[in-house]
This record gives C-alpha cells, sequence and structure tokens, in this order.
C-alpha cells in the first residue's frame, strides 16, 4: 500500500542528515516568588515602560510662583505629578487650559520637537520664535494652530525659558477663536508671575562665593582647578587691540570689549533673510523690506562677500542678556548649505568704536587646517 507521508518522511530525514549537531548548555532552574517579581496592575506607561522622568531631571527649583490671573480666569488645585504646577481655565470653559510647569528637564530642543509635535508640525528656529517677558526673564512665545489631542480648530500659547537643561513654561491651550481672544491676558500672566522663594531651597543657609573649600576636600569639577582654555577652533582671525578672550567659554573666537559687549563666531542652518530679520528683532527692529534686504551692505570674509547688518535699540536675547541702548553688528555668509556668521554687540558708542575692527577681524576670518 502507497503511503503518501512516505516522501515527506524521507526528504525531512535526509535534511535533518545534513544538519550539524549543536549542543546549548542551559542553566539549573530556579524558582522566583511572587514577592520577588510583583504585579503592578495599571501601572504607567513610562513605568512599565521604564521610561526616563523628566521631572526627576529637573532641578529642585521652586515650584511654587506668585502671580495674578486676569479676572475672568479661574485657578484650579494643582497637579505637580501631571507637571502643573500652578493650573487656570477661562470661568467654566472646561475647552481651556493654562497651567505652569516650573522646571521639566531635556532642554529646549527636546521639548520644541515635543510642543510642536502635539500639533503633527515640524519645529523652526528657536532665535525665529518673539521675545516676550516671562516671570521676570526673557523668554520666547510659541503659537500653533491646528489638531489638539485629536481636536481640530485648538490653538496654544506656550511662553518659555532655559537655563540649561531645565525649561520653565507657561501653556495655554483651547478653541482657537478663545485662545487668540485671550491672548494679551496670557502675555499679561506670563509677565506677572515670579518665583515665591529667592532660593530652589529656602531652608539652604546663604551662598558665600568666597568661600574656601576645607584644604581636605577633593578637587571639585568646575572649579579653581579648571581649564579655562577654549576649545579647539575651526576658525582662526586677527583679533583687534581691546579685545579679551572669554575664558571657559564654548563659544567660537569669543571676546569681550567694552561695558559687557561681546564678539564670536558661530555657525547655523535657516535661510539667511529669515537670520537677519531673528537678529533684527532682538533690538526690537521690524523685519528688512524688499529694497533693504537687496541693498544690505557687504563685507569680505572667508572668500566671499557676507551680508552686514548695523542694528540698533535694546537688545535682549534668548540666553537672557540685555543691554539697553544696544548696537548689533553681524556679518553673516551662507555657504556650503549653513549660515557662518560674526556677532558683536555693545553699548553703542562701544560698538561704534570697535567697528573698524570689527570689520578687519571678518576680513581676516579663515578656517583652520
Amino acid at each position: 500500500m502507497h503511503n503518501p507521508a512516505l516522501p515527506v518522511l524521507i526528504l525531512t530525514c535526509f535534511s535533518l542528515a545534513g544538519c550539524q549537531r549543536q549542543t546549548v548548555a542551559w542553566s539549573e532552574p530556579h524558582t522566583v516568588t511572587s514577592e520577588q517579581r510583583p504585579t503592578q496592575w495599571g501601572a504607567a506607561a513610562k513605568d512599565r515602560l521604564a521610561l526616563p522622568d523628566m521631572r526627576a531631571n529637573a532641578a529642585p527649583a521652586a515650584r511654587q510662583f506668585v502671580g495674578e490671573a486676569p479676572a475672568a480666569w479661574k485657578e484650579l488645585p494643582a497637579q505637580p505629578a501631571s507637571f502643573k504646577d500652578r493650573l487656570w481655565r477661562l470661568g467654566d470653559d472646561e475647552a481651556t487650559e493654562c497651567y505652569l510647569t516650573a522646571g521639566v528637564g531635556g532642554g529646549v530642543a527636546v521639548n520644541l520637537n515635543r510642543w510642536y509635535g502635539q500639533f503633527g508640525a515640524q519645529p523652526g528656529p528657536v532665535e525665529s520664535l518673539p521675545l516676550i517677558e516671562f516671570a521676570g526673564q526673557p523668554a520666547r512665545l510659541l503659537e500653533l494652530t491646528g489638531t489638539y489631542k485629536g481636536t481640530p480648530g485648538s490653538a496654544m500659547l506656550l511662553a518659555f525659558r532655559a537655563q540649561g537643561d531645565i525649561v520653565t513654561t507657561l501653556k495655554f491651550t483651547g478653541p482657537e477663536a478663545t485662545v487668540k481672544a485671550h491672548r494679551d491676558e496670557f502675555l499679561e500672566l506670563a509677565k506677572s508671575l515670579r518665583s515665591s522663594s529667592p532660593s530652589p531651597m529656602p531652608s539652604a543657609p546663604p551662598i558665600d562665593r568666597g568661600q574656601q573649600m576645607p584644604s581636605d576636600h577633593p578637587p571639585v569639577a568646575g572649579g579653581a582647578d579648571r581649564d579655562l582654555s577654549p576649545p579647539p577652533s575651526p576658525f582662526a582671525a586677527d583679533v583687534p587691540p581691546g579685545w579679551t578672550l572669554v575664558p571657559g567659554s564654548q563659544r567660537v573666537l569669543h571676546h569681550s570689549f567694552g561695558d559687557g559687549g561681546e564678539v564670536y563666531v558661530s555657525q547655523l542652518g535657516g535661510g539667511m533673510r529669515a537670520m537677519l530679520d531673528i537678529w533684527r528683532g532682538e533690538v526690537g527692529v521690524d523685519k528688512a523690506s524688499d529694497a533693504e534686504f537687496a541693498a544690505a551692505a557687504k563685507v569680505p570674509m572667508l572668500g566671499g562677500e557676507a551680508s552686514l547688518l548695523d542694528v540698533a535699540g535694546n537688545y535682549h536675547s534668548m540666553s537672557g542678556k540685555q543691554i539697553d541702548g544696544a548696537r548689533l553688528l553681524v556679518a553673516a555668509l551662507e555657504q556650503g548649505g549653513a549660515i557662518t556668521f560674526v556677532k558683536l554687540v555693545g553699548k553703542a558708542a562701544d560698538v561704534e568704536a570697535q567697528r573698524p575692527g570689527f570689520l578687519a577681524f571678518c576680513r581676516s576670518l579663515r578656517r583652520q587646517p
């Protein structure tokens, strides 16, 4: 009698015969009790997936801020576990929410990606965002519209400022028409907020910055024995008299002059016109017209013709630097998909005295081999 399974069986045997024998060693079995592997029902996703706690990475900044919201805004109990250290909404409109987060880790770039992503948008350069006052410091304002948490026609106003990797924010969301109608009130709230404590740890003794460490104390990273030499620079230039190298700076060819003035070299991405407008905005000057942009002065730099920006006003930067009665000089060259620029800012009288040296510095700028 013919067995239809026989050819398959023979083929399988030949196949197995052609395989090499492999020996696997196993450890001795052991038992883990339920106490050693407890089940946590209803655990949060970040706990189940072992995600880092951004709040834990934040500095222990005081999470209580004082400040008065507009009369129509109702304050709700804080929800610190949800990063909502102060919380408001517009009256009884549950579609609106405004809350302060007094410290979250991750830095500006990570959080910008997250905020834009909540609206399905791609992040732009932080320098393009308008400067505002938030909790007594210069800050940026992010405004987005679209679909938020599955709700179309939404909008967000978000004020943020950073200290290192720690970001403090004030976020207002709701229907687009409502958010836009209360934009000025949001900005007033951002401006009025202040930390209720002058120190992150009110119980700590006052800091004496001149106090010496005990003689047997081990070296402290960043202490008096730290290396103050600047990092290797991809550029070199002839430095004018009167410019002083800023010790320990991570900026390229970073020098100071006069009363709080500084000059340095850097590179970034983006379009030339957009970046020039951002720098104009740092001193409160409107965007350039087509005629102004076309007529921009030029200065020789790195084998090309750099656009020269020369504007004056009250200077406010994202890093918190402020100079009233300032003048700003920027020479920027778009080359190889990046913008290389030399930026000088200081008191107007100091900058006037340094302008010839700045132009000579730009002309002498060269790449290191």
